[in-house]
């Protein structure tokens, strides 16, 4: 699915050189609904539910449901503009979760780093994406 979707990409829009190794990444997805699943996996372990255990939950379900609507607005509706917003966006809620992981599971916090360094590449290429798309 991912080459498929990397096929896409390169068919239809521009992609800038530095860019080319998110491509290159088959296993990123992977990677991101690992760090998810052990987030939820951590979270419904935990004996106590406190407020803010209802908002992390709330917001991993959220980011998920998300990243899944921002593929449609990349793939099918090739709004790389709106791709690139979303994106920009997104980091505040990576950040809300979190500082919710580090006072609830330390170690679903920490599990979050790699994400959260991801997100940074991210949003670098969802710029340089749409940048040097538009004009096509």
């Amino acid at each position: 699915m991912c080459r498929q979707k990397r096929k896409t990409i390169l068919r239809y829009f521009a992609v800038p050189s530095l860019c080319r190794a998110a491509l290159a990444l088959d296993d990123h997805r992977g990677c991101y609904y690992l760090i998810f699943f052990f987030l939820l996996f951590r979270l419904l372990r935990l004996s106590t539910h406190p407020a803010r255990w209802y908002v992390a939950l709330a917001l991993i379900l959220f980011m998920m449901i998300a990243n899944g609507l921002t593929n449609y607005v990349i793939f099918r509706a090739r709004d790389l503009y709106l791709s690139f917003i979303i994106g920009a966006i997104a980091p505040i809620t990576d950040i809300a979760l979190f500082v919710l992981l580090a006072r609830l599971d330390r170690t679903a916090a920490l599990a979050m780093i790699p994400y959260l360094l991801y997100r940074v590449y991210a949003v670098y290429w969802g710029y340089a994406l749409w940048r040097a798309n538009q004009s096509v």
